[in-house]
């Protein structure tokens, strides 16, 4: 496991690369605070510069107001979290397809039975494939409930 300080010299980092992005995307402090309602003097504490080169760590709040920010690239968001191993993935609750989701499920359900026939035992390998089909499942699901 990684010491303090380590995971804090990421994230300073993480933070000074979503900064620059957003810059380089026409996305000034100024413009950035107006679309996250949030003060451009609040936004500089964050970013690292010559006078402060140890700035200030991202509150959880902001995150999530940078993260549910349509002006923001979702990559620019997952700066800030690479290093979790986790990325933001977009979700909409109007456009599910609950048949394909049932159908989904349904055979989910039927593999594991399948692999459970065949001596009772789940291998490595059908284990691999049933922990791919359930993120598959849970991810659309997440997605339909709105989540994620």
């Amino acid at each position: 496991m990684r010491d303090e300080d380590t995971i804090q010299r990421n994230l300073e980092a993480k933070q000074a690369a979503f900064f620059l992005g957003c810059e380089k995307r026409g996305l000034t402090l100024a413009a950035l605070g107006e679309v996250l309602d949030v003060s451009s003097s609040t936004l500089s504490a964050y970013r690292p510069t010559r006078a402060r080169p140890k700035p200030s760590l991202m509150p959880l709040a902001l995150f999530v107001r940078i993260a549910r920010c349509d002006a923001v690239p979702t990559e620019l968001a997952n700066l800030l979290i690479e290093d979790s191993g986790h990325q933001l993935a977009p979700i909409d609750a109007v456009q599910t397809d609950w048949l394909s989701l049932g159908e989904r499920a349904a055979g989910f359900a039927a593999k594991v039975c399948k692999f459970q026939a065949t001596g009772g035992h789940i291998d490595h390998r059908e284990d691999a494939e049933l922990r791919e089909d359930i993120l598959i499942i849970v991810s659309e699901g997440a997605g339909a409930a709105g989540v994620g």
